[in-house]
């Protein structure tokens, strides 16, 4: 069994010591910008992400085999922030020439007469400040570090973090604690909840349901298996119960 404890912080005490070494070392970096992530920091340049502060590591983020990995990069650079720019600025050079690396980029002008298809479609876009655009049909995906399998990042860093997430292979069960109040739309597959203490939600493709923050639930997958999610910080609203 996979066992996920995020408990109800976001952001551990190890990433947030690496966010403030690794932001001061990058300070010689134009356009830098740290987000929020769901237990760590983004570390973007113009909107591009090239690095992250998570369990307990910086890491760079990179493309092999058509993959998105993160490799954990020597914490003794965080001590050395010239040669730290240097490695930052060579991942972003590459990033920059991968048409897959999420860039959020302004629409063209067919796209905006109504063009649904955007070729090379990136796991964020940002047509306008705050405006986040993507479809169900999306390419661009990256490892899900917290919990297998991949996401699809919608937005983030904004109250909220919203995005798919998708299974191909069966899994082990995922023990996963709310960081925040979960909402979801199942849209392939099956998902069996269990919930310590609470009920058993056996969800189906169109099933939404919404889980309170700091829940502890145990996943069991019906692959293939893909979801919309919204993670909302603060405090629980109450929703209106609902027959699945």
């Amino acid at each position: 069994m996979i066992e996920v404890d995020c408990n109800v912080r976001s952001v551990g005490l190890a990433e947030d010591e690496i966010r403030i070494d690794a932001e001061d070392a990058l300070g010689a970096v134009e356009g830098l910008e740290v987000r929020r992530m769901f237990s760590g920091w983004g570390f973007y340049r113009r909107g591009l992400l090239f690095a992250a502060a998570w369990d307990g590591e910086f890491r760079f983020r990179t493309r092999q085999d058509g993959r998105w990995k993160y490799e954990i990069a020597d914490r003794e650079l965080l001590g050395r922030p010239d040669d730290l720019v240097s490695v930052a600025r060579a991942i972003l050079a590459r990033l920059e020439a991968e048409p897959a690396a999420g860039r959020p980029r302004k629409r063209s002008n067919a796209a905006r007469r109504g063009q649904r298809h955007l070729p090379d479609y990136s796991a964020r876009m940002e047509p306008y400040p705050g405006v986040f655009v993507s479809s169900l049909s999306a390419t661009a995906w990256e490892p899900d570090p917290e919990v297998g399998g991949e996401m699809h990042v919608l937005c983030g860093g904004l109250g909220a973090e919203s995005g798919l997430s998708r299974f191909t292979e069966a899994t082990e069960p995922v023990r996963w604690t709310l960081p925040g109040r979960e909402t979801l739309l199942v849209l392939e597959g099956a998902a069996r909840i269990e919930i310590d203490d609470g009920p058993v939600l056996e969800l189906t493709v169109g099933d939404i349901a919404s889980l309170p923050a700091g829940a502890r639930t145990t996943w069991y997958l019906t692959t293939p298996f893909r979801e919309f999610w919204v993670i909302t910080e603060g405090r629980p609203v109450e929703c209106a119960d609902q027959d699945l």
